[in-house]
């Protein structure tokens, strides 16, 4: 591909591809030709595959990516005009955060937005459905303006994009922690809480990280990262406490105190945990409601909900009941024990299941689309209904498993064979 103006590093290219293009069964020219593509960098894309009124999200696998300092000039070198805004911590409660962008004439060429997902909405972190809703009333303002928005690959906008969106994922990039600043601030009060072993504290210092809009629970600071595997026995006694207290799955006692303490701060804390023991077995959540406190989350982001169920590794989950628990798409189950799980219409598509344990679990009419269940243990589980489409099931064991009706259409690894509809008995001819 041309343009852009200059050499551009393996660094700054990546995969790209328009939302929707593979999803159902796309014919296998357009598999061969989407195989066929070389790297790409979002100043390529911008110049040469984007049309004016056009989205680009830029993403990176496992992270998030920002505009990098030789951008303005690649675009400007080709012949549009750019502009950026840097929008983490900024309020973003209507369209009107673009006033002088929209208003001013003639509207830039390119319009790039720098962490949109870690903007503030009536004072608190932006939710990816509504980012995603904003984005499409900015773009029917700017119908000439190729717009692109740099986020996590755990924002709403990259796991639903909008129709006729490219998509670029760029190598992980670790981001360079804030040396000084509210931000740096506060992961500084958290290590310092972690080192007197004050659970109050600690739990007042997470929240008052958490609930800055520009902090993203999904990337913790290094120095964060640093304090908690300094005191890991710290954290292993607070979480599950604290969500024991919060969300109970029977009455129990705590020195913390209730109320006060926000879901996104949960989150922030139960992902630190997991970061220190991500092999476990783990059993953080055996006194914990995990259908209510899942919900909590998703009420506070879809992006919060993320930051724990892509970390929930090895973790106990056995007799749970998520029956009423949200999307759990994109999770990572990697294995963990959900033996006996009510998990009936539950949403895992796209998860990582991986020798999880889930004999006897219930997921009928389950969506398990696009999940790797290799090695998975689903011995007389309830499977009615459960959409296996795409899924895959490489030494599954599915001895006894109920998979009346299932969907399995391109699943592979299926090792037991899938029972035939059983034929309508015949009608006998009647005597006149």
């Amino acid at each position: 591909m041309g343009g852009g103006g200059g050499a551009v590093t393996a660094a700054a290219t990546g995969v790209w591809g328009w939302a929707g293009e593979l999803d159902g069964q796309p014919p296998d020219e357009t598999l061969a030709e989407v195989a066929a593509r070389a790297p790409a960098s979002p100043a390529e894309l911008l110049t040469t595959r984007l049309p004016p009124g056009g989205l680009l999200v830029v993403t990176a696998r496992h992270g998030r990516r920002r505009p990098d300092a030789g951008l303005l000039t690649r675009l400007t070198a080709s012949g549009l005009t750019t502009e950026i805004l840097r929008l983490a911590g900024a309020e973003m409660g209507s369209t009107d955060a673009f006033a002088s962008t929209v208003d001013n004439d003639p509207h830039p060429d390119v319009l790039v937005l720098d962490a949109p997902d870690l903007a503030a909405w009536g004072g608190r972190g932006v939710d990816g459905l509504v980012l995603r809703n904003l984005l499409e009333r900015l773009r029917s303002r700017l119908p000439n303006t190729r717009l692109a928005i740099y986020v996590s690959d755990a924002c709403f906008v990259v796991r639903h994009a909008l129709p006729g969106t490219l998509l670029l994922t760029l190598p992980r990039q670790d981001e360079d922690d804030p040396a000084t600043g509210p931000l740096a601030d506060r992961a500084e009060e958290v290590a310092a809480a972690l080192g007197t072993g004050d659970a109050r504290a600690v739990v007042e210092a997470c929240d008052a990280l958490a609930r800055r809009p520009e902090f993203d629970p999904m990337s913790p600071a290094r120095r964060l990262l640093d304090a908690v595997a300094g005191h890991p026995d710290a954290l292993r006694e607070i979480v599950p406490e604290l969500l024991a207290r919060h969300w109970p799955a029977a009455p129990t006692t705590s020195p913390l105190e209730d109320g006060g303490v926000s879901p996104r701060a949960t989150a922030l804390l139960y992902r630190l945990l997991s970061l220190t023991e991500p092999d476990g077995p783990r059993s953080t959540l055996r006194r914990v409601d995990v259908g209510r406190w899942l919900c909590a989350l998703r009420a506070d982001t879809y992006e919060t909900l993320s930051a724990v169920t892509t970390v929930l590794r090895h973790e106990d989950l056995a007799g749970t009941n998520l029956s009423y628990a949200p999307s759990l798409e994109h999770c990572d189950l990697t294995g963990a024990d959900l033996t006996e799980v009510d998990g009936y219409r539950v949403n895992v598509s796209d998860g990582v299941l991986d020798n999880a344990l889930m004999a006897r679990s219930c997921f009928a009419r389950g969506h398990l689309k696009r999940a790797s269940l290799r090695g998975a243990d689903l011995r007389d589980a309830d499977l009615e209904y459960a959409s296996f489409q795409q899924a895959d099931l490489t030494g599954a064991d599915l001895a006894g498993a109920d998979l009346h009706r299932a969907l399995l259409d391109q699943a592979v690894g299926l090792s037991v064979p899938v029972p035939a509809p059983v034929p309508a008995p015949a009608i006998e001819p009647t005597s006149a």
